[in-house]
């Protein structure tokens, strides 16, 4: 239950850093999973038992980031080739 904020936080992310333009999105992205994971692991209060949780939260955001952007860049693709 603690991995949902990262996870959903960065699938949110990752389908609001595909709206930018290219030259945007990899600091964008990079910053908001830093962003996401860190106010993760204090939300969670894992960082009070160690810093190493917060490589994890940024490490999960950060895949969770481009996941989403690429559910994002996907699906009109698919949805323009059904029609």
């Amino acid at each position: 239950m603690n991995e949902l904020l990262p996870i959903a936080g960065g699938l949110l992310g990752g389908a609001l850093v595909a709206r930018l333009r290219p030259s945007r999105r990899l600091p964008a992205g990079a910053a908001l999973a830093v962003a996401l994971g860190v106010v993760a692991t204090v939300v969670s209060g894992e960082l009070a038992i160690s810093w190493a949780f917060l490589l994890v939260d940024v490490g999960g955001t950060g895949v969770a980031i481009v996941t989403g952007y690429a559910l994002a860049s996907y699906a009109p693709l698919r949805a323009r080739r059904r029609s």
